[in-house]
């Protein structure tokens, strides 16, 4: 099963929520890296083979963190003035669609209604 790192830009309720159905998932806020700079935050995914899910858009800068280089990061782009609710919803039927190969090394954006995926080129 895929293993998540959740940013603290996203709430506990959607960790609690992937744990329920099955999920490994650690949260920033669990953790020494609540308040570091991206970087280390990416560090910590790629060290401990998570797919980071976040809402940071700076993480889809393929530069700064290049494809093929991580376990994936998925990004959710749904506007703040959704509810968690609503966020977590989504995540979730967005989710129980994708297989971990969709992720390994791969960009992710989850939108309301659709997923793309910006794949790295073996």
């Amino acid at each position: 099963m895929t293993s998540f790192l959740i940013d603290e830009c996203l709430s506990r309720s959607l960790a609690d929520a992937l744990i329920w159905r099955g999920y490994n998932v650690t949260l920033i806020q669990d953790t020494e890296l609540r308040g570091e700079p991206d970087n280390k935050i990416f560090e910590y995914a790629k060290t401990n083979q998570s797919v980071l899910l976040t809402a940071d858009l700076d993480f889809g800068n393929i530069y700064s963190f290049p494809l093929g280089s991580h376990s994936g990061i998925a990004i959710v782009n749904i506007p703040d003035e959704m509810s968690s609710d609503v966020i977590n919803r989504e995540v979730i039927k967005s989710l129980q669609y994708l297989a971990p190969s969709d992720f390994e090394g791969n960009l992710i954006i989850i939108e309301i209604g659709r997923v793309r995926i910006r794949r790295h080129k073996h």
